[in-house]
């Protein structure tokens, strides 16, 4: 796969499709979620209910800018990319997003997280948002990695909650405003499904 000029594996030939995600990707989302709060906070997820009600209101709220994106591969979901608003400010209401990516535990180290990153890059850029931001804990070494080589920057330490035993790194990616500079991400062994939400009638809001 080239994004960039950066080359990357998506699970050597199997065609991975990423598209917007709809009700119905609901469990699989949670599901991934879970392990990977598991595994990379190495603390007890919360209760399964409460998750799905968490993202069953963030699928009702996507606009064209915000949103979760899965990964499908022969109709199974094995990762998804959310972009979440992240500041009320007037100002960075609409060009600040909070980044998540998660992949199945049967699919990492596979190409798939790096893959969804880079659509969210690209999906930035493209609806020209200026910033993306996330946390990561500091002993998720394989998402560390990831970011370093995508060109995010470590802003600094995040202070420790009272009781917590992770500490968490923030890290910011500057989204590129010239896209001469960028090629437009189509990885080979990946289809992007582009289709965006419906507009409600008489609402602002698009799903």
């Amino acid at each position: 796969m080239r994004h960039g000029g950066i080359e990357m594996l998506a699970n050597a030939l199997e065609l991975i499709n990423i598209r917007r995600a709809k009700q119905q990707d609901l469990t699989g989302i949670v599901d991934i979620w879970l392990a990977g709060v598991l595994s990379g906070f190495g603390i007890s997820p919360p209760p399964t209910e409460n998750a799905l009600r968490f993202f069953a209101e963030k699928l009702d709220l996507q606009t064209e800018i915000f949103g979760i994106w899965v990964a499908v591969r022969e109709d199974n979901i094995v990762g998804w990319q959310g972009l979440y608003p992240c500041r009320n400010n007037p100002i960075e209401a609409l060009t600040v997003a909070e980044s998540s990516t998660y992949v199945s535990p049967t699919t990492r180290a596979k190409g798939v997280g790096r893959t969804l990153l880079l659509f969210a890059q690209e999906h930035a850029m493209r609806v020209q948002l200026r910033e993306l931001r996330g946390n990561i804990a500091t002993t998720n070494t394989a998402s560390l990695r990831l970011v370093d080589s995508l060109g995010w920057s470590k802003v600094g330490t995040l202070p420790r909650a009272r009781n917590d035993s992770l500490e968490f790194f923030f890290y910011a990616y500057a989204v590129p405003s010239d896209r001469k500079c960028h090629s437009r991400f189509e990885p080979i062994g990946t289809t992007v499904d582009r289709a965006q939400p419906r507009q409600r009638a008489g609402s602002s809001q698009l799903s």
